[in-house]
């Protein structure tokens, strides 16, 4: 049988997946340098690398082309910030350059994700499963995706997971259809799309090992029955492709890049299981057997993989960071929970190939980001977005089966008109939680006041022979440099950078006119053409406010009883100090 399960698509199968990917494209670009309003502290640093990158060959710290970049107390992975490269340099460093990889990544991975079901149907016609699925699955998965929460939120910024994402779509994909064509190329591309993933996010590193020994032992006796030379090019190939990876992992970036995550070493974690410890340290030797290192770290690894059974995560409420959700929404529409369910159910009756990838999927990613502290979290476990999305679709045809099987028409009328009003107000609620109250509410994950002090910096810059940033402000110095933008050639010679912190973290505490440290109130505001940068909080009194940096206003609601008032509030991000003013209010 041939590969393509349908060899003369209708007009309408045409239609409705060029509609799906319109969707797709409208939703990830439009407004895509305004929402999210701000530019995260990430994005700011991938976004300066990038334009570091492409101005002088070298990141911010003046490394020629690293693999690794020196950022936050964290080594970045090298993929998203030279894919980032073109972009900037073609639409400058502005946010959408900045999210275009991300928005990029996550059109063509619709499509990707269409044709990668479209496959996996084909396997289950191949081995004579036909009856438990259909062809229109893959498009049924290609428009769940399109319009999801998780999907969409990541596409919309700078993420480098999303770019992994893409590029572990695309490797199984070609991986797929080169066993089932027995054509070594695209299983060379499939080798190649695999190791960009190790390159571009953390938990790729682990879990994309896995998933291709993983799919080599589903796939066993199709690839013993590969002609010799195959095997031993794909093995050369895939050892050209992970040298470099390998190499990285064992240097300064490469491990530390991680270790702060792994509940093997977060110190975050190990302080939690020593506080359990240490109630027993006077019960030896009972204490050491059971409450030592390895059985606490072991017990906690058990509550992290149960803990991906998070209902509110998933389905609810979603990620409790703003940088990863609105809050209103979960990762998945909570209309998709039965779906989800009816489609785990019809692939576990199968007992197929299919069955077995999406399954080897979900639990190899389930056991590695278990490994992982505060599991479920939004970022390490995006890479469920394609087997869970794909039962999601399975789920949906089983449904629309379902209403067809009645005879009675009114009764198709009913489920249908109920279905789609259900499906309408869920995602209703999430794209008016996105645009509207999402910029708002998470204004400060966005940085919004860092984006806004820069541009009154920007603009006034000349005025002063220092700018002093106060060091506890908690403004981001990549937000200055993204939003001035500060030439990188001049920032890598003048930039003097603090020792690394406890965990790793160092900040430049002065290049050119500008200087970020704790303020020395009596000393500084004497000191003549100064600007100083700070929060309401830390102004001394008696001293002259130039301006005041706001985060938008936002209303709040509370109850005094059983009475609910609300009130608007605009909350003061940062404070602006002329010396040259004087020092009165």
């Amino acid at each position: 049988m041939s590969l393509k399960i349908f060899k003369k698509p209708s007009l309408y199968k045409v239609i409705g997946l060029t509609l799906i990917l319109l969707i797709a494209f409208i939703l990830r670009f439009y407004k895509l340098g305004i929402v999210p309003d701000g530019l995260q502290q990430d994005e700011t640093s991938i976004g300066y690398n990038a334009y570091s990158i492409l101005k002088t060959g070298r990141d911010e710290h003046g490394v020629y082309l690293p693999q690794n970049f020196q950022a936050f107390g964290e080594y970045k992975l090298p993929g998203y910030i030279y894919s980032s490269v073109l972009p900037v340099a073609f639409f400058g460093l502005i946010p959408f350059s900045i999210r275009f990889v991300s928005a990029a990544s996550g059109l063509l991975s619709v499509i990707v994700v269409f044709f990668l079901a479209k496959s996996l149907i084909n396997l289950a016609y191949k081995n004579n499963e036909k009856h438990l699925f259909s062809q229109y699955v893959p498009y049924f998965t290609a428009l769940l995706l399109a319009i999801n929460p998780w999907h969409l939120h990541f596409s919309r910024a700078a993420f480098e997971v999303m770019l992994a994402n893409f590029f572990i779509l695309s490797g199984v994909l070609l991986f797929i259809v080169g066993i089932e064509k027995s054509r070594f190329r695209y299983i060379a591309f499939s080798i190649i799309f695999l190791s960009l993933s190790i390159y571009t996010y953390n938990i790729a590193r682990a879990f994309t090992p896995l998933l291709i020994l993983l799919l080599a032992f589903i796939f066993r006796k199709k690839i013993s029955a590969l002609p010799k030379r195959f095997f031993a090019a794909a093995m050369l190939l895939t050892s050209v492709c992970f040298l470099p990876f390998i190499l990285g992992t064992v240097t300064h970036g490469g491990v530390d890049s991680a270790s702060g995550t792994l509940i093997f070493t977060s110190a975050k974690v190990q302080a939690q299981l020593q506080e359990i410890r240490s109630y027993f340290v006077e019960y030896e030797p009972a204490g050491k057997i059971f409450f030592n290192y390895w059985i606490l770290t072991l017990w906690q690894y058990v509550n992290n993989i149960f803990s991906h059974l998070s209902v509110n995560f998933y389905f609810i409420n979603g990620s409790e960071h703003g940088n990863n959700s609105v809050g209103t929404t979960g990762q998945w529409y909570l209309f998709e929970l039965p779906l989800i369910l009816w489609g785990i159910i019809s692939l576990y009756r199968t007992k197929g190939a299919v069955a077995k990838i999406i399954f080897a999927w979900i639990v190899s990613l389930v056991l590695i980001t278990s490994f992982t502290r505060e599991p479920p979290q939004a970022t390490r476990t995006f890479f469920l977005i394609f087997p869970i999305t794909f039962c999601s679709g399975v789920g949906l045809y089983n449904l629309i089966s379902k209403i067809k099987s009645y005879s009675n028409k009114n009764i198709q009328y009913a489920v249908t008109f109920i279905s789609f009003i259900v499906f309408s107000y869920f995602v209703f609620i999430y794209f008016a939680s996105y645009y509207v109250r999402f910029p708002v509410y998470y204004a400060k994950h966005w940085r919004i006041g860092d984006r806004d002090a820069v541009a009154y910096i920007k603009e006034h810059q000349n005025e002063y022979d220092k700018i002093i940033i106060d060091q506890s402000s908690g403004f981001i110095y990549t937000s200055l440099l993204t939003y001035l933008p500060y030439p990188p050639q001049s920032f890598q010679n003048e930039a003097r950078w603090n020792k690394e912190d406890s965990e790793g973290f160092t900040y430049p505490y002065l290049f050119g006119k500008y200087e970020i440290r704790q303020i020395n109130w009596p000393e500084d505001l004497n000191s003549a053409r100064t600007l100083i940068l700070t929060t309401s909080d830390k102004k001394p009194d008696n001293t002259f406010l130039l301006k005041n940096i706001y985060f938008p206003s936002r209303p709040v609601v509370i109850n005094i009883g059983q009475k609910i008032i609300r009130y608007p509030v605009e909350e003061i991000a940062y404070i602006l100090i002329d010396t040259k003013k004087g020092n009165k209010k």
